[in-house]
């Protein structure tokens, strides 16, 4: 018996929310050192998303779940929609489509939809940059207008849940874990001694959470004062990132760099994305010092997480990160010395400096909620390790 399609389209009055979950093995030491193991090659991926359904449509939906909810479906990607520009008629065995950001795969599914009454499954027998090729003609034909969709095996959970306005009418939450595919790694290009730097400005529309968290050991007897010792000596900062990923392109570009990062188990550097060291004279590009208004670095010796420092030309856009190897105190200023000059000029209102933190995924999860088929957001958090 052929894995039937599960044919009902979401509804995108709310986004369909894809997840990815990978499992990494930590181990961490008492000073805050961390031994990371990615424990899972390909990651587990979910959809889940809302079908607005009536009538006929509802009554199919009830038979289906009532005969197959426990076995496998074969699920088109909702989120990679591509309506044919020419008719397809039926015998044929090749389907014009872009197919660069799209996931489809030789030996894969894809789906041709019109409706949730009328959609035919086919096997991809290969993959060109102007379509796919079938395994086996299609049996009916497809106008124009009709979509085209990747599609992968997939499972509901045990329970599917429904809101019945009336008896004719219904709105069904639905979950599907989808079958592992290879994706590609595209991983960034700029790197810092041999690190990827994730350079992805976090989307400002809503608040920024952060957090100082240290890694304490605290004696209570409690009959007495508490005693505190802080075993890492430096505080691992967590930053919520939010992403507006506007395109397909972004969209792919994202996923790339994250399949790179495996979940938890990889690092990054990552800038902190605020205003945190103020420039107080011009910046040289053979000079090898920066002055900053005085923020405490001659006060504190503030070690692990505060010395490496990205620097932005906000009207060139040009970067450089440097490793701050020493600092002192001048005229209510504070000088510091870099390993290297940054290699171009620029006055104190035209440099954003900002701490660089290695960095790794706070979670192995992370979600991306699609609004449209190119328009998506990431919400996830990002860890500082030493």
């Amino acid at each position: 018996m052929p894995t039937p399609v599960f044919p009902f389209r979401p509804n995108w009055a709310r986004p369909v929310v894809e997840r990815l979950e990978w499992l990494t093995d930590i181990t961490e030491a008492k000073t805050g050192h961390e031994e990371r193991i990615a424990l899972r090659n390909l990651p587990r991926r979910a959809l889940e998303y809302t079908a607005l359904l009536q009538g006929a449509a509802l009554q199919q939906l009830d038979a289906l779940l009532w005969r197959h909810q426990s076995q496998s479906w074969l699920l088109p990607v909702w989120t990679d929609p591509q309506p044919l520009q020419v008719p397809v008629e039926a015998g044929a065995d090749f389907v014009p489509a872009d197919t660069a950001l799209y996931a489809f795969a030789a030996g894969g599914h894809a789906v041709l939809w019109l409706d949730a009454t009328r959609y035919e499954a086919v096997t991809v027998d290969a993959v060109s940059s102007d379509g796919i090729t079938l395994s086996a003609p299609t049996t009916q034909a497809w106008p124009v207008g009709a979509h085209l969709f990747p599609a992968v095996q997939a499972r509901m959970p045990f329970e599917v849940t429904a809101q019945r306005p009336s008896a004719a009418s219904g709105q069904i939450t639905l979950r599907f874990e989808l079958q592992p595919v290879p994706a590609l790694t595209a991983d960034d290009a700029v790197l810092y001694r041999g690190t990827p730097v994730a350079l992805r400005r976090p989307n400002w529309v809503s608040p920024v959470q952060q957090r100082w968290q240290r890694k304490l050991q605290r004696v209570d007897y409690e009959t007495g004062y508490v005693f505190q010792d802080d075993l890492s000596g430096v505080p691992s900062l967590l930053r919520s990132h939010r992403l507006l990923l506007r395109n397909r392109a972004e969209i792919s570009t994202w996923r790339g760099w994250l399949h790179a990062r495996q979940g938890r188990a990889w690092a990054f550097w990552s800038p902190q994305w605020q205003h945190d060291l103020t420039l107080a004279a011009p910046i040289t590009a053979a000079g090898n010092t920066i002055s900053v208004r005085a923020y405490g670095a001659t006060l504190h010796d503030l070690g692990a997480g505060r010395r490496d420092i990205a620097l932005h030309h906000r009207r060139t856009g040009a970067w450089a990160f440097r490793r701050v190897q020493g600092y002192f105190g001048v005229d209510g200023l504070e000088v510091l010395t870099l390993d290297a000059p940054v290699g171009w000029s620029a006055a104190p209102g035209e440099v954003f400096a900002t701490w660089l933190c290695l960095s790794r995924l706070e979670a192995d999860a992370v979600e991306l909620a699609w609004h449209t088929p190119g328009v998506a957001v990431a919400v996830y958090d990002v860890r500082s390790v030493q």
